[in-house]
């Protein structure tokens, strides 16, 4: 939650940004918007850790399921774009939720779009992923960064159907191992 991670004193660990695509290009990498072009074109970058953790899911997604591949649609996060993406779904939740107190709304907020001071985006710390079979998208019950329905992008809820759910689980058991 919001409350527990800005209580968290925020240091630079020092760790390079690296190029996904020239590190693993077993996983896909396709962005979905064009909101980073502007900083880093058609390229995504993660921390070296995150790198080789990207590469495990990736071996484990292989042994699970040979034909899929797993697709990045987002990584590094320029700062300015989470600030945007941030500040638009505050809006967007101040109109619903008037009443709501400033660490409320960031709170209901950071549950779809990361507060920037502890965001993981613009750390290279973060990622937004999929499945891939054959060209084809697994259906997971919504798209990435759809936010129009706050029940069904719960990673368990109960408005998606049992394909859905078993897609959801499979992507979740692939990133925990």
């Amino acid at each position: 939650s919001y409350r527990e991670l800005k209580e968290i004193v925020i240091k630079d660990c020092k760790e390079e940004l690296l190029e996904v695509q020239k590190c693993l290009p077993e996983v896909l990498a396709q962005y979905q918007q064009s909101d980073m072009y502007a900083y880093t074109k058609n390229s995504f970058f993660l921390r070296k850790s995150c790198i080789k953790m990207l590469k495990k899911a990736s071996d484990f997604l292989k042994k699970v399921l040979p034909n899929a591949k797993l697709l990045l649609v987002y990584a590094y996060r320029h700062p300015d774009v989470q600030q945007k993406y941030f500040c638009e779904q505050c809006d967007l939740m101040k109109q619903k939720y008037d009443f709501l107190e400033k660490e409320q709304l960031f709170e209901m907020v950071h549950q779809l779009i990361a507060v920037p001071k502890v965001a993981g985006h613009p750390t290279g710390g973060a990622i937004d992923l999929t499945i891939q079979v054959e060209g084809k998208t697994l259906d997971m019950g919504t798209k990435i960064a759809d936010f129009s329905d706050s029940e069904k992008i719960k990673p368990f809820s109960k408005q998606i159907t049992d394909v859905q759910q078993k897609n959801r689980l499979l992507l979740r058991s692939i990133m925990v191992q």
